[in-house]
């Protein structure tokens, strides 16, 4: 499990320290969100939402009063402090691609707010969706290249939790000053203390594209592979299904009923938006969803209303399955839209604690290795290539990714607003600042480019107030005083950071000096020890067969003058003979690697996937759960089953066992899926 445990979460660790840092914006997405466009006005003075509603009503009714669906997003959130509308109108379908036109309102006169005066801008939401969605790759291809990267690190959660038998007493261990034993203990003490939220993060990472990328077997099986049958499992998933209209004129209820309606459940000022489907005739349906913000995770049903009567009618099937609110809830919990001011803190706390996992693992296999590497360079062989390769990785990407974030809202200062097509040039200008700083990590000695890129990283987020200052009327003292506690706390947010940053690059410049000169001072002294008289040969200048087969005491030999060739021919014989037997055990033990891999990744996978199948068919057959409560609550549990499968396969003895049982279990559940009654499904 131990080897497990380093390769995956060495493989996809630069993904997953990606994901973590782009994904922890995330959860001030909305405050800085309003940063990165400072031309916007000031959040208007709350109003009640009777009025906010009157004023939305009103300005529908006068531009889109044929739309055949309206939104109305209610001020007074974290998220939305705008009143904003949003509608569709009929025909409009084609023209637009299914989105809703947009207004944001002034809630005072009704007018619509300009939203050309402010900078086009890629935005904070553009650096969270990085997380799940990559860039400059394909959706389809970064949700899946995420989805491999947290199912590895899932993996790599437990089996280090398998590993490390004592983690939880070398919670309470820390010595500083120990090299590799240090980087161990801060490995651990950072990773227990953010466990179950790591485990959470992850897990619910994956259900967020679960039935649609992840584990798809369960739509198969009870829907079938069709693009048609993609689109009727996405509309049983809805949670607000659109009716159809009839074509029968009828008035559309008093919306002012309908806000009491959802205030008398859920309380005054708890009714976030208001969806209008069909208005104006028989069939409209409303929609009403409550507040997330300073709730919780367990997110309430929306409540449905008709249209013209205002009667209560029962929610959507969705709302209504159990494997629907299981989702809802791990959804939430991932997202933490819930979370108020202190556990959201908790939350970016957790995610700088994940970031911290993922860097003291990734510099803990460099610093395991590097003694070898100082004798290789010590001989004269210089670094192995796969080794410098890794450090540079390792320093680019954990001190580099925050330089080239830092680089992204510096570009959202300086570049011009009328910049042609700004948005991507902002994103493009993150990364080609990270390509520099690559540049840099394979140009510099590894010591001075850690310290000065985390330098680098805690000057480019620290002057982002000054040029803030220098740019914008929106600076932090301005702020302050018209008490603007939003964009006054992105900028000491910015302060923050930077000052973690910059006591990192103090750390790290104080522990690589102080380990460079006990270095040195250890190597003379080693090398003074070792100095050998005259006619003794050190092993390091043998050939290689012969150090693989001579054990010589103290480090050396002494040969004789005339005996050294004919020693060595003799040696040379038997070397080879043992560089072959060596070189085939080697290759044998590859291979059985390499079985053992592809059996637990591939055959682990199947042994899943048939599983979802079976147990979606299963549901839906004894009429547990309607087709989309089966598919989602066959899915939700799959991925506990791969990971256990996965370490099942990699913890036991023999590698054709693992085949055995893998290719016995998938034909007996794949014959019960034939044998089922409509199998296979269209």
């Amino acid at each position: 499990m131990a080897w497990l445990h380093t390769w995956a979460g060495l493989l996809p660790g630069w993904i997953l320290y990606f994901v973590f840092v782009t994904g922890g914006f995330g959860y001030y997405v909305f405050e800085i969100e309003r940063w990165m466009r400072p031309e916007l006005p000031a959040v208007p003075a709350q109003v009640t939402p009777a009025a906010a509603l009157a004023v939305a009503h009103a300005h529908l009714q006068r531009h889109a009063p044929d739309a055949h669906g309206w939104l109305i997003q209610l001020p007074g959130q974290r998220s939305e402090p705008h009143l904003q509308v949003y509608w569709q109108a009929r025909g409009d379908a084609a023209r637009t691609g299914g989105r809703y036109l947009h207004a944001v309102l002034d809630v005072q006169t009704g007018a619509a707010l300009d939203s050309d005066v402010a900078r086009a801008t890629a935005g904070a939401q553009q650096l969270y969706r990085m997380h799940y969605v990559l860039r400059y790759v394909s959706s389809d291809v970064g949700i899946r290249v995420v989805g491999l990267a947290a199912m590895a690190m899932l993996v790599a959660l437990v089996a280090g939790v398998i590993t490390h038998k004592k983690i939880f007493s070398d919670f309470f261990t820390f010595r500083p000053g120990k090299g590799q034993r240090s980087w161990l203990d801060a490995h651990n003490l950072v990773s227990v203390t953010s466990l179950p939220f790591f485990l959470m993060i992850t897990y619910s990472g994956l259900v967020f594209f679960m039935a649609d990328y992840y584990m798809p077997a369960g739509v198969a099986a009870v829907y079938g592979r069709s693009e048609a049958a993609a689109e009727q499992f996405a509309s049983d998933s809805t949670l607000y299904p659109e009716p159809a209209a009839t074509g029968v004129a009828a008035p559309l209820i008093d919306l002012q009923t309908v806000l009491a309606t959802g205030e008398a459940t859920w309380g005054a000022g708890r009714v976030a938006q208001i969806w209008v489907y069909q208005p104006g005739d028989a069939a409209a349906l409303i929609y009403l969803r409550a507040r997330v913000e300073g709730g919780t995770a367990l997110v309430p049903a929306p409540l449905v209303l008709s249209g013209t009567t205002g009667a209560r009618l029962p929610p959507a099937a969705a709302a209504r399955s159990t494997g629907a609110q299981t989702e809802a809830v791990l959804l939430a919990l991932h997202e933490g839209r819930f979370a108020g001011p202190w556990l959201r803190a908790a939350y970016v706390l957790s995610a700088v604690l994940g970031c911290a996992m993922i860097a003291t693992g990734l510099v803990l296999w460099t610093t395991k290795r590097r003694v070898k590497q100082d004798r290789r360079r010590q001989a004269g062989q210089g670094t192995a290539f796969g080794f410098r390769l890794v450090e540079c990785l390792n320093i680019a990407t954990v001190a580099g990714l925050p330089v080239a974030v830092a680089g992204f809202f510096w570009a959202n200062r300086l570049l011009p607003v009328g910049w042609p097509d700004r948005a991507a040039w902002e994103m493009h200008l993150l990364f080609a600042t990270w390509g520099l700083i690559f540049l840099h990590a394979a140009c510099r000695a590894p010591a001075r480019a850690w310290v000065e890129q985390w330098v680098a990283a805690a000057l480019g987020f620290g002057l982002l107030p000054v040029l803030t200052a220098l740019t914008t009327d929106k600076h932090l003292f301005a702020n302050l005083r018209a008490q603007d506690w939003v964009l006054a706390g992105v900028d000491i947010g910015f302060g923050a950071l930077a000052a973690l940053l910059g006591w990192v690059a103090w750390r790290v410049r104080r522990r690589l000096s102080g380990g460079a000169a006990a270095g040195a001072t250890a190597r003379a002294g080693s090398a003074a020890g070792r100095r050998l008289p005259a006619g003794v040969v050190r092993p390091g200048s043998l050939p290689r067969q012969l150090r693989r087969i001579v054990r010589l005491p103290g480090q050396a030999a002494r040969l004789a003058p005339g005996h050294a060739w004919r020693h060595a021919r003799a040696l040379a014989l038997r070397a080879r003979a043992a560089d072959a037997m060596w070189r085939g055990q080697s290759a044998r033990h590859r291979w059985r690697v390499a079985s053992r891999v592809v059996a637990a990744v591939a055959g682990g996978y199947a042994v899943a996937a048939l599983l979802t199948a079976v147990l979606a068919r299963a549901l839906l057959d004894s009429a547990i759960a309607d087709r989309g409560g089966a598919v989602l609550a066959a899915s939700l549990p799959s991925f506990l089953v791969y990971l256990g499968v996965m370490l099942w396969a990699f913890h036991t003895s023999r590698v054709w066992r693992v085949w055995a049982v893998f290719a016995g279990t998938s034909a007996v559940m794949g014959l019960w899926l034939a044998v089922m009654p409509g199998w296979p499904v269209p």
